[in-house]
């Protein structure tokens, strides 16, 4: 049974030797709708005692070592800092606002007129994260767009040489091993409904091509470095596969990184590929392999 005991240790990254609790979890994450709201509820839990500052030294250094790693629960530390910032400077002005003096009708008047600035404050928040989540699809949908339009143009060109080698060589038959493919966009795992990308390896497949785009945000969120990258494919806490100095190509909206894993690297369900950017950051995605025939 797993408890919010559990569920804490496996954020903040205490569970490495324990493989198949951590296993569990994901499974349960992504297919279970009740307990992925149990894990958003303690991962907010974990945010609220940070800002507060009431978590011990070792769970503080578990924070920002391993529970902050993912982008995206940067950005629900950055809103929540700001909110708690916006509600505490509204309380301060309500109550300068309340000792004030009480004998002026006046005075007295103008603070009954005051706009609700707790309420503000929340709408405020709310709407700086519904900007950031609307450019962030933006700028997600116009690196999909240019990544199929380049993958379009690379398409052409290896159909046009095959096309002039078979016109060169009529008797010659061009054959290469079959690539599979996976896109990836979304850093992490999927919650609540979502569904983690699959690609299926067949028995005749050679290896996996795998283009991984990197948005640039204004915000910071996901920034695509110019530079080489390091590419690394983990599965159950363990290295299967790693690659340095791999060049990316710039693209609209970000870059694009390409790899090719050879098929007997892969194995059978959640993989995780990192990416380690110029600048030493990482940003991890997840996918799941299907079991081979």
């Amino acid at each position: 049974m797993i408890d919010d005991l559990n569920i804490r240790e496996y954020l903040l990254g205490r569970l490495d030797g324990d493989p198949e609790l951590v296993e569990q979890i994901d499974e349960q994450s992504l297919s279970n709708p009740q307990f992925s709201i149990i894990v958003d509820v303690v991962e907010d839990e974990i945010i609220e005692e940070y800002i507060e500052g009431s978590l011990n030294a070792d769970d503080a250094r578990a924070v920002e070592k391993h529970f902050l790693r993912p982008p995206e629960r940067q950005l629900r530390l950055r809103n929540a800092r700001l909110l708690r910032h916006q509600l505490a400077t509204a309380s301060q002005l309500q109550e300068t606002a309340e000792q004030s003096d009480p004998t002026s009708r006046a005075a007295w008047i103008r603070v009954r007129k005051l706009p609700h600035l707790r309420t503000y404050a929340e709408f405020a928040a709310a709407a700086v994260l519904i900007v950031a989540i609307v450019l962030l699809v933006y700028q997600r949908r116009e690196l999909g767009v240019a990544v199929e339009r380049t993958n379009q143009q690379l398409e052409d060109e290896r159909q046009k040489e095959i096309a002039l080698d078979q016109q060169a060589h009529p008797r010659l038959q061009i054959s290469a091993p079959p690539v599979a493919e996976l896109h990836l966009f979304e850093v992490g795992l999927t919650r609540g409904n979502g569904q983690l990308p699959t690609v299926n390896i067949g028995h005749k497949s050679g290896a996996l091509h795998i283009e991984v785009a990197i948005p640039s945000d204004a915000n910071g969120q996901h920034s695509a470095r110019n530079g080489k990258y390091q590419v690394q494919l983990n599965y159950l806490g363990q290295t299967m596969w790693s690659r340095d100095n791999i060049e990316s190509l710039p693209v609209s909206g970000g870059t694009v990184v390409r790899v090719d894993l050879p098929v007997e690297t892969l194995p059978a369900g959640v993989c995780q590929l990192v990416v380690t950017q110029p600048d030493k950051s990482t940003l991890s995605y997840s996918f799941i392999v299907s079991a081979k025939p």
